[in-house]
């Protein structure tokens, strides 16, 4: 996941290393003279100053680990406070925190531009902070791709290029069943196959009932007590998205409030009060005690993981109100308290995001965590036993959007429909999937592992090209430009809807049949798509579940087109792209051949 810093070390006396006791930590064996150099230079003098380093390399928008050792003697590693202080090239100065590792603790650091760094590590063990470390490195650009931001209320990697969101939401780390029995690499390599570019996990709360052996894979196992050994798991993930060009939404809190919930009641909450905490829910989000260990979470995840290019967004609350179990007044404090503190601390300034669950649409917009200047993404899920026709699904997804983004923030729909679906069809998901893209929003569709209620099966490949279709569509419209919603264009027959994504030069369309005879071919459909560029424009029918061509034409257009649909079943998609070059304007004029259906000339 990380590079690492090699360093030349000068150390103190040996009258001072007899002086003092070993340290109960030890860097990690990343190779044993430097484990050695390390350790030694720990214990040696009332001070710790290593020389610096030798400038090793690192890459831009890759994260750069820097192990440090630090003499702990009997003190618990989550007492121990380490921060560096890094100098780019620039002079631009960022402060970081370090975190304990199975044996010592680690500074993680992504350099944004390249040049010469220099750095330096203190920590405080009880006895005032000190300096343990300084050294230099080298960042070199090879043109890895940055973070995802917002700007102008649309997300955009740093390059500017637009970010859409699709992917999956894989709940719990811990049960292997949640990731179809894949290790992560595995996982996040078949992810990237199916075209997804975003994976959505969480931390939950429930890490098993008080009195009762801790649940293997708790990241949190007691209030300030974080899991290595857990933690590596999610390392794991990090680094795997990093290789395939994904990107992750980190839910720090999922669920655990809701009563009787399995694997997500209060009765598992770490926090209850048998383990040293107010009891779940209330106590949660008002007590004092509480929010400072919550604080404490979000400020272990954004030590370790917040280097990490592929994190797209801090999830703070993942469904707050199931079943529920929060008033909103409760947990939107809560979250514009802690949404404040990654602000202020977080140096690579990642948006931040927090997820309600079963929205009634006609009021979405007046949710206040949604307005606060601390809320950078507007999320929301749509779960539960409806709507599980797929035509009051896309409505009710595709009118929640539009509510939403009038507040002018990127929307993101966390889970778009209600789990349970079998397949081979997976239409609910298709739907889902496809509406929201086209309504303009990012997408993690859920995906859970049966026996729980409502689950859905694993992604195999039926169900895994209903993404990649979607994006290689999104993929090859996008590179003749941006796309926007834009309005629905008149259809016929009645029932039949259409949603259109538009660009300068390029358009993408996507038609839904209608509700009555659903599942049978529709002939003789039309669609009336306005506003395109006058010119010569090619109109490509693509089969939205395989991916194939199904017919292409050219046309000359004048700001509007009434499009003749080829025969579909259940819904087809098109792209409209416009054509350059006078000649071929002319041969098109003319009425010379141009493409037909099957790509054949006509």
């Amino acid at each position: 996941m990380a590079a690492r810093v090699g360093d030349r070390l000068s150390c103190g006396s040996r009258a001072d290393a007899a002086a003092r006791p070993p340290p109960v930590t030890r860097p990690p064996p990343l190779a044993a003279p430097l484990a050695a150099l390390l350790a030694a230079c720990a214990v040696r003098g009332p001070a710790i100053h290593p020389a610096h380093a030798l400038a090793p390399e690192a890459e831009v928008n890759r994260t750069f680990e820097i192990p440090v050792a630090v003499p702990i003697g009997d003190r618990r590693p989550d007492e121990v406070v380490v921060r560096a202080e890094v100098i780019a090239p620039s002079g631009a100065r960022s402060r970081i925190s370090g975190f304990p590792l199975e044996h010592g603790f680690a500074v993680r650091y992504r350099p944004r531009e390249p040049g010469e760094y220099r750095y330096r590590v203190l920590a405080d063990w009880g006895r005032g902070s000190r300096q343990v470390r300084e050294g230099e490195f080298r960042a070199e650009d090879r043109g890895a791709p940055g973070q995802v931001e917002v700007r102008d209320g649309a997300l955009v990697l740093e390059d500017g290029r637009p970010f859409r969101a699709l992917g999956e939401s894989r709940f719990d780390l811990r049960d292997p069943r949640w990731s179809d029995e894949l290790a992560p690499e595995t996982h996040v390599a078949r992810m990237a196959r199916y075209g997804m570019n975003t994976l959505r996990i969480s931390v939950l709360a429930g890490c098993g009932r008080a009195g009762a052996p801790d649940r293997p894979g708790c990241l949190e196992p007691e209030p300030g007590r974080f899991d290595p050994i857990a933690a590596r798991r999610y390392d794991a993930i990090f680094a795997a998205a990093d290789r395939h060009g994904l990107k992750v939404i980190l839910t720090l809190f999922a669920s655990g409030f809701a009563r009787g919930d399995p694997g997500q009641a209060r009765e598992e909450n770490a926090r209850e009060a048998e383990r040293g905490s107010p009891a779940a829910p209330e106590g949660f989000f008002t007590d004092p005690a509480a929010r400072e260990a919550a604080r404490r979470r979000l400020r272990y995840a954004m030590a370790r993981w917040s280097a990490s290019p592929a994190l797209l967004a801090v999830d703070l609350l993942g469904e707050p109100g199931r079943g529920g179990a929060i008033p909103e007044p409760l947990w939107i404090a809560w979250a514009e308290d802690l949404a404040h503190t990654w602000k202020a601390e977080d140096p690579y300034a990642h948006p931040v995001t927090a997820g309600p669950v079963d929205l009634d649409r006609s009021a979405a917009a007046d949710i206040a965590w949604w307005a606060s200047p601390r809320c950078d993404v507007v999320q929301w899920h749509r779960s539960g036993e409806e709507p599980h026709d797929v035509h009051a699904l896309a409505r009710a997804l595709v009118d929640t959007i539009r509510d939403t983004a009038r507040l002018g923030k990127p929307v993101l729909v966390g889970e778009p429909a209600p789990g349970g679906e079998p397949g081979p069809v997976y239409d609910r998901t298709h739907v889902g999937i496809w509406a929201v893209s086209f309504a303009g929003a990012g997408v993690v569709a859920r995906a859970a592992p049966p026996p729980a209620r409502g689950a859905d099966a694993p992604t195999p490949p039926e169900r895994g090209r209903r993404f990649q279709v979607l994006a290689d569509l999104l993929a090859r419209a996008e590179r003749r430009g941006p796309l926007q919603p834009a309005d629905d264009p008149p259809t016929s027959p009645p029932g039949l809807r259409a949603l259109l994504l538009a660009g300068a030069e390029v358009a993408a369309l996507w038609l839904h049949g209608p509700a009555l005879g659903y599942g049978e071919v529709v002939k003789g459909a039309q669609v009336t798509v306005r506003g395109l560029a006058p010119g010569r424009w090619r109109v490509e029918w693509i089969d939205d579940v395989t991916g194939e061509r199904v017919a292409t034409e050219e046309r000359i257009l004048d700001g509007e087109a009434v499009l003749s649909v080829p025969p579909f079943v259940w819904h087809v998609a098109a792209m409209l792209e416009k054509v350059e070059g006078p000649e071929r304007e002319q041969q098109a004029r003319r009425g010379e051949p141009a493409v037909g259906r099957g790509g054949r000339a006509r």
